[in-house]
């Protein structure tokens, strides 16, 4: 975890493109949506693990997709960040005093519109969640060392707009995370893998 943190601090974060554009081939044109989510980190059972919420099967165009905590800005944000730590409240009732936020992650476009802004941070020990339950009907804390693994890549057929895609997808447990949330945390990962001297070593 401490390595984690220092990799998605350092100062050039900025700079890295991280996949931007959706590359399900679909063209949004210059977003019109910004939107902001937490991409939290925790240890469970001595796991780094980062925590998903499973849309409710109500929501719109993201029912029951699994996604990180956040949503759509709001006049009354001060910034993105503030648009993500408001949403995460909403969602799973964890306030922004119990996460420790890290820095900003790569920006990515979705096929629909949306700029997205993931904010890195730590969920810490003593938060408690409470689900949304008209936002969000479950979570999980998934294993960094899956989402890293590349036994967990798929690819998944969907139809949008009457047209058949194939989408890069994470699986983990029966659980497919595929889209912008799938590319959140590819961009992430990258982020998180050590040094090449780490690595000879």
């Amino acid at each position: 975890m401490a390595h984690a943190k220092r990799r998605l601090t350092r100062p050039e974060i900025n700079d890295i493109p991280g996949e931007t554009a959706p590359p399900e081939g679909l063209d949004p044109g210059t977003p019109s949506k910004q939107a902001a989510v937490t991409v939290l980190f925790s240890v469970r059972r001595g796991e780094a693990t980062m925590l998903l919420i499973r849309r409710a099967a109500h929501r719109g165009n993201h029912r029951t997709e699994w996604a990180f905590p956040g949503g759509v800005a709001e006049p009354i944000d001060d910034s993105l960040l503030a648009t993500a730590l408001r949403e995460t409240h909403e969602e799973i009732g964890v306030p922004d005093s119990l996460i420790e936020t890290w820095g900003p992650l790569p920006k990515v476009i979705t096929g629909t519109g949306f700029e997205v802004s993931p904010f890195a941070g730590r969920l810490c020990d003593n938060a408690r969640l409470v689900l949304a339950a008209e936002e969000v009907d479950d979570i999980a804390y998934i294993p960094i060392s899956r989402l890293a693994n590349a036994s967990a890549r798929r690819q998944i057929t969907l139809m949008r707009s009457d047209i058949t895609r194939d989408w890069d997808a994470i699986e983990h447990e029966g659980k497919i995370i595929w889209g912008a949330t799938a590319r959140i945390i590819h961009n992430t990962v990258s982020l998180l893998a050590p040094p090449e001297s780490a690595q000879t070593k």
